[in-house]
């Protein structure tokens, strides 16, 4: 069916005012003042003034669940559907982390699936922490060439203890597998790196980079508000032509331990003379959020959450003045961009995925591709075992 959100106070994220949106299938179809449709075909819905913004997008997201640094017990639980679009993301990217045995990469496939079926936008990296790195096929070529979700590998991990201390020129050997396999699969192809506090922080990316003639934007590292001199390397990788990207899940023993919060990270950057366009929010969504000491001993256990990446727009909005259109970005057209996705924007011909307010701090309803996952605040989706499960 046709749809018509009537008096919408638009952010595409550039901000529109007060505007009618035409959704034809999953697709808009049009985006102007007063649009007229009388037809039964059509169902008509007056917004009545409230805020649209695109589906947030979310470029780390362990979606089986993640964790371990504290034996079995501490494994995290897989995220469910409800969970994602409840916090307005309509689009996301699955990756392994620290565990890559007793969490697999078939098993982050069937989760991906699972989400599509559900309506999302849901894609996923081969690999994990480790190098080599661990694939569906043969190798990392044939995962994008042959996977349509696949869309990179991650998140590797430099400068932490629990990585594989991969070399520049191991890692510049598998940022040209991503890119020969996407370049074949008209894909974008990237290398999302998880980044520990080591004092090297990205220097591997930079040696990369340097010795190799290798695209900036190839690698897409992250957690680099973990500390401030992490952070400082970081605007200086958005100078080359690199994305940088900043965790919102975190806890106040993390930040006693010298990571920024997020939102004040973000405006530290754009204080700095940042590209604003190379920065990017993502939530680390079930991942566990560990606290080590200096000798790396496991101090205390968090864990991601993906409404923290909402949450954080909303701080950077209410609490810090910061434009809307600038925070909305962060979390919806630059992570896209960043790893070759067609999302985060709402212009005539993108897919309708949209969230609409009540206010900065509550959503009312999710779409995604033209079809309701949320209205007014209720589930429009089951699952095969919603009956048996509520029994």
């Amino acid at each position: 069916m046709i749809k018509l959100l009537k008096n919408a106070n638009l952010f595409a994220p550039s901000a529109y005012g007060i505007v009618d949106i035409l959704i034809a299938d999953s697709k808009i179809a049009h985006i102007g003042s007063n649009i007229d449709m009388s037809s039964n075909q059509v169902e008509v819905i007056d917004l009545e003034g409230r805020t649209v913004i695109p589906g947030l997008v979310d470029t780390l997201a362990h979606v089986t669940g993640g964790g371990g640094e504290s034996g079995f017990g501490s494994r995290t639980p897989a995220i469910t559907p409800d969970q994602i679009i409840a916090s307005g993301v309509t689009s996301l990217v699955g990756a392994l982390g620290t565990d890559s045995v007793t969490r697999s990469l078939q098993d982050l496939y069937g989760k991906t699936q699972e989400l599509r079926s559900a309506g999302l936008n849901a894609y996923m990296h081969s690999g994990s922490y480790h190098y080599p790195a661990k694939t569906l096929t043969s190798s990392v070529q044939e995962d994008l060439m042959m996977i349509e979700p696949v869309i990179g590998v991650g998140e590797i991990a430099i400068s932490d203890h629990r990585g594989s201390h991969p070399t520049s020129n191991q890692l510049a050997h598998l940022a040209s597998d991503v890119k020969v396999g996407a370049m074949i699969a008209g894909k974008q192809g990237v290398v999302s790196v998880h980044v520990g506090d080591a004092p090297q922080g990205i220097d591997p990316l930079f040696h990369a980079i340097h010795d190799y003639a290798l695209n900036p934007s190839v690698f897409y590292p992250t957690h680099i508000s973990r500390n401030n001199e992490l952070l400082e390397q970081g605007k200086q990788f958005t100078k080359i032509g690199g994305y940088i990207d900043i965790t919102t899940s975190t806890n106040e023993g993390i930040i006693a331990q010298g990571e920024m919060p997020p939102a004040d990270a973000v405006c530290h950057l754009l204080d700095s003379d940042v590209d604003n366009t190379k920065i990017t929010l993502s939530s680390d969504a079930q991942g566990s959020l560990p606290n080590y000491n200096k000798k790396n001993e496991l101090i205390g256990l968090d864990i991601g959450a993906i409404d923290s990446l909402y949450s954080t727009m909303c701080a950077l909005i209410e609490g810090k003045q910061i434009d809307p259109s600038m925070a909305i970005r962060l979390v919806t057209e630059n992570p896209a961009k960043a790893v070759g996705i067609n999302a985060g924007s709402l212009f005539a011909g993108a897919s309708a995925d949209l969230v609409v307010l009540d206010s900065w701090s509550c959503i009312d309803s999710v779409m995604s591709n033209g079809q309701w996952l949320m209205r007014q605040k209720n589930f429009c989706f089951n699952t095969p075992f919603e009956d048996s499960l509520n029994d």
